[in-house]
């Protein structure tokens, strides 16, 4: 038995498995910081990660199979991830040059 998806229906549902990988992305990138900051582990975001990572799963499933769902929820788990923890200040993202310039600041103040 073969179910057809409407095309707006398929795009919803796409655009809804995004958004829960990507809040399952910030999510762990919340709980690591909360890991690093104050050494508690918070098993509640986990498990909200966990089911923001199958909602989207299945989201994405049931519009393209599962080989499409890593194709999907990698790079946009990734990018919030990164966004996120870059954001609350676990690292830091620069260009080349701006680490040759933050080295010569570093050394002159020596």
């Amino acid at each position: 038995m073969d179910i057809v998806i409407d095309v707006g229906a398929a795009v919803i549902l796409l655009v809804c498995a995004a958004a829960a990988f990507a809040a399952a992305g910030a999510a762990a990138a919340l709980q690591r910081y909360h890991v690093m900051d104050a050494g508690r582990n918070e098993r509640g975001l986990t498990l909200i990660a966990g089911l923001l990572a199958v909602i989207g799963a299945l989201c994405a499933g049931v519009v393209t199979g599962t080989s499409a769902v890593a194709a999907l929820a990698v790079p946009v788990a990734w990018a919030s991830y990164v966004f996120t923890a870059q954001r609350l200040g676990l690292f830091t993202i620069m260009r080349h040059d701006e680490v040759v310039n933050c080295r010569e600041e570093t050394e002159l103040h020596t």
